[in-house]
């Protein structure tokens, strides 16, 4: 997987340079409704505005993967899980404004992990930020979690 090679070349990095970085895994709410309510072809819309709601919140260093259906990786070298924090917050803030056809608005849930503490490999990381966007799911959705 793209995102998993990164992540182990960014921790080898990091990890020679002593410097943290963050990961934010997306999922949008509810998704499966949507498509199954409006169609696919409107599904994609939604994707590709997310896409670049997304990459037009981070900066230009930070990377951006979709990971499956309607996941979304987002990398923040040098950033840490208190920062990666509020930009998570200014993600989910943009998503919750976007206002498609007919007034249909998406939100999203949110998961945090930081390397080095919650994770020391890519899996390992990546599995912490999924638990963490799991308990957001669990919460009610359209919200932030922290590993």
């Amino acid at each position: 997987m793209v995102v998993h090679n990164y992540l182990e070349r960014l921790i080898a990095k990091s990890s020679k340079e002593r410097w943290d970085f963050s990961l934010i895994v997306i999922d949008l709410d509810n998704f499966k409704q949507i498509n199954d309510a409006f169609g696919h072809l409107f599904g994609d819309l939604v994707l590709k505005k997310l896409a670049k709601i997304i990459k037009s919140s981070i900066r230009e260093l930070d990377s951006v993967f979709r990971y499956g259906g309607d996941e979304f990786v987002v990398v923040l070298p040098g950033i840490s899980k208190k920062i990666a924090r509020e930009i998570a917050e200014r993600l989910l803030k943009n998503i919750r404004n976007v206002e498609f056809e007919d007034g249909i608005r998406i939100t999203a849930s949110i998961g945090i992990s930081s390397f080095p503490e919650d994770g020391e490999t890519a899996q390992s990381l990546f599995e912490s930020a999924d638990r963490a966007l799991y308990i957001s799911k669990t919460l009610g959705k359209n919200t932030i979690t922290a590993a």
